[in-house]
Formats: structure tokens, sequence, C-alpha cells
């Protein structure tokens, strides 16, 4: 239906299951880069991730998952003038 293929990968063999293991090399790059303590950074890390458009897909995550646009946290304010 929606064109998802299950695969079983073996424990300890990280190559065997390369995007998942992309996923998480960008995502601990992602929390490295802040200051704070990985439970705080978590929240903003993930919402990055999941928002930026992916070249091939031209689209974000959230855009292939729910069909809209996300609005980010900064977009809810109108510029004062």
């Amino acid at each position: 239906m929606l064109g998802i293929q299950r695969i079983r990968t073996t424990p300890y063999h990280p190559s065997s299951n390369c995007m998942v293991e992309r996923l998480h090399r960008t995502l601990k790059q992602s929390i490295r880069c802040h200051d704070t303590k990985w439970t705080v950074s978590l929240k903003v890390v993930l919402l990055g991730l999941r928002a930026h458009i992916k070249e091939d897909l031209n689209a974000s995550c959230i855009e292939m998952v729910f069909g809209k646009t996300i609005v980010l946290p900064g977009e809810f304010f109108e510029p004062s003038s």
C-alpha cells in the first residue's frame, strides 16, 4: 500500500542497515554541536532533521508524512516594522 518493505538485519552489523546508521550518525553529529545536555537539544535537532528538505525527494520528511509544509516556531510571529 505505502511501498514499505520490511527488512530484517543482523545485530552488531551496521553496514546491513545503512539508512538507519546514516540517520544515527547525522543525529549524533547534530547533538554534539550543541553545548547543552543531549536531552535538552534533542527536540530542536529532531525538528531540524524532519524539516530539512531532502534534495532527492524535493520534500521534507514532514511533507512526505503529512502532506503539508511545516510551520517552524519562528514563523508564528509576523516581523514587526
